[in-house]
């Protein structure tokens, strides 16, 4: 008992270092851009990977990919549009600026590539304004209200020399109810509404969308340098250089001559087109299948002491030190209080002395000082569980001693599956389907929103240790 006494107080100690560390890859989400100055950077991507966990509003008929210098949504389903958006919130006057152009050719007929903004939340029931170039040349400026019951063309117009086989560069300036556009350093309109998402005092995300019009069965649009700047910031839109400025009548613009092979403008899908679906088709909370592209943003990064990596469907999390541990969550999303988490894992080559753990945390969240907290639950490989929790700045503190698992068998080579359901103070545990614990605490005061978050850690013995997590499954509890 002594040693494993004395083990603890070391975890605990190193614990607290890596998280820390841990700390200095989140990004700094907070209220801090409200006070930036006009023209300051509030978020700028190059899209060499996805650190600002984009991640899609509707996931069938659609996939996405960051990497490379570009991010690409592609479209398989006629007359659909589909976004991504980032996890950060942005404050309600900005500048958006992109790069943009179609990849190969489209399959069918017209699509639109556009930039998405106030957005109130980042599932497909969001309303937001959005400004929009299409394959035919023509562009425009749209209102989706919440669950797209209207999905609605305000203006548009067309460009001769438009050309999105090209890098196309498109810029909204928004403040307060005027919104300027411009496409290639041009101003090609100007719309006034305060109609949607208009509470100056509450942030919202901006997004990138791709839409498919009737006919068009696939496309992939990318983007390029992005760049979200605060408040008016908009100097190349010259206004003597207004390409069309239709008046509030929004007179229709004359059709082509030849409509049958290039459609006039058209607005992603309306309602009955597109019906209101929720992000997660099953009612899952999360339903995590590791994609090399990390839609949902998980912290991966590699240092000296350890690493989380994702790779073939799996998330890898490897620790070079002894007394250490390393956690990841996907940082794109949130979870309530109450989760039901599911999750497969297997110890690569596992050191024979079992000084090892893995784990489930949950209600994990991160303050206004930069401490995080949580509750989590961990097999250790010599056979016995533990149930603990961190509490900010006050450390951490096990809840529950080591116990010796006896209501199923428990081989540490082999491939296991971890389940914690956590619901108002009271957390069950098990193991392969078998429930081997529970506790009770409530202690830890969590916000509404808080995560899950998968780790690995090593005792004095082990000075290296792997585990390998798939199939991640987060539900409300009784679902």
């Amino acid at each position: 008992m002594f040693h494993l006494s004395k083990t603890n107080r070391k975890r605990r100690a190193a614990l607290i270092g890596m998280l820390l560390v841990a700390l200095l890859s989140v990004p700094l989400i907070g209220t801090a851009h409200r006070t930036a100055a006009q023209g300051d950077i509030l978020l700028e991507d190059q899209f060499d990977d996805n650190s600002n966990g984009w991640r899609l509003a509707f996931k069938t008929e659609s996939t996405f990919n960051v990497g490379d210098g570009a991010l690409a949504i592609q479209v398989s389903k006629e007359n659909s549009a589909r976004w991504v958006t980032p996890t950060q919130k942005l404050p309600h006057n900005l500048n958006v600026k992109v790069d943009t152009s179609v990849v190969g050719e489209a399959t069918g007929g017209d699509y639109s590539l556009a930039i998405v903004l106030r957005a109130n939340n980042r599932d497909s029931s969001a309303a937001f304004y959005q400004f929009e170039v299409t394959g035919g040349g023509s562009w425009a400026f749209v209102t989706r209200t919440a669950n797209a019951k209207e999905y609605k063309v305000q203006r548009e117009g067309k460009l001769a020399d438009l050309d999105l086989t090209t890098d196309t560069t498109l810029e909204v300036n928004a403040q307060d109810d005027t919104f300027t556009y411009s496409i290639n350093g041009k101003r090609v309109g100007v719309f006034e509404d305060d109609a949607i998402n208009n509470d100056p005092s509450v942030d919202k995300y901006v997004g990138l969308l791709v839409t498919t019009f009737k006919g068009t069965t696939d496309v992939t649009g990318q983007f390029k340098n992005l760049v979200v700047t605060a408040g008016e910031n908009n100097p190349d839109a010259n206004p003597t250089e207004v390409v069309e400025e239709p008046t509030a009548t929004n007179t229709p613009v004359k059709p082509p001559k030849t409509p049958t092979k290039k459609p006039p403008v058209k607005v992603s899908p309306t309602p009955t087109e597109e019906p209101t679906e929720p992000a997660n088709p099953s009612g899952a909370l999360l339903e995590e299948t590791f994609a090399d592209e990390n839609p949902n943003g998980w912290n991966v990064s590699t240092s000296k002491d350890a690493s989380a990596v994702i790779k073939n469907n799996a998330l890898t999390i490897t620790l070079n030190k002894e007394n250490f541990i390393r956690q990841a969550w996907p940082q794109a999303v949130t979870m309530p209080s109450d989760v039901d988490v599911t999750v497969t894992v297997k110890a690569v080559n596992p050191d024979a002395t079992g000084d090892w753990t893995y784990g489930i945390g949950a209600r994990f969240f991160i303050d206004d000082d930069k401490q995080s907290s949580l509750y989590f639950y961990e097999v250790m490989g010599t056979g016995y569980w533990q149930f603990s929790k961190k509490d900010g700045a006050n450390g951490f503190k096990v809840l529950t001693k080591l116990t010796q698992i006896k209501a199923t068998k428990f081989d540490p080579k082999a491939t296991n599956k971890l389940r914690m359901v956590v619901q108002g103070s009271h957390f069950d545990f098990y193991l392969n389907g078998k429930k081997i614990g529970q506790a009770d605490d409530d202690s830890l005061t969590t916000p509404d929103e808080t995560n899950v978050t998968l780790l690995a850690s090593t005792f004095a013995k082990v000075k290296k240790f792997s585990a390998t997590f798939t199939d991640l499954t987060v539900v409300e509890p009784g679902q």
